[in-house]
């Protein structure tokens, strides 16, 4: 199982790969912001011990956990916006990506707020 520091590299990975993508390939850039929260998620997630093999696993963690639930809502928006791009080809404008930025930078700044240095 990955680390909390490898999570932790995997989730700004991703970041940096969604401004490569973001002008050309929308759908792709808004999956990579979604993967990098998910291993936000995971880093967070592994430093209690906790490695959730799915999004099926996943979920229903960042749901009920007594801190993640806070950020519940934006995880799952991205994880729709994700969704609908890759698997309906919903199309995805720029306003979909300043949401997923958003939303991205909430779970960062909550990550923060519970100790996790990201940088």
């Amino acid at each position: 199982m990955p680390s909390r520091e490898e999570h932790l590299q995997k989730a700004k990975h991703n970041e940096k790969l969604a401004v490569v993508l973001q002008p050309e390939y929308k759908d792709w850039c808004v999956t990579a912001i979604f993967y990098a929260a998910l291993h936000y998620v995971d880093m967070h997630l592994a430093s209690e011990g906790t490695h959730p093999t799915s999004h099926d696993k996943r979920n229903p963690l960042i749901a009920k956990h007594y801190l993640l639930r806070e950020i519940w809502s934006p995880y799952r928006k991205l994880n729709i916006l994700s969704r609908n791009a890759r698997y309906y080809a919903a199309p995805i404008v720029d306003a979909d990506i300043n949401n997923a930025r958003t939303w991205l930078d909430a779970i960062k700044a909550f990550m923060r707020s519970k100790g996790h240095k990201l940088d």
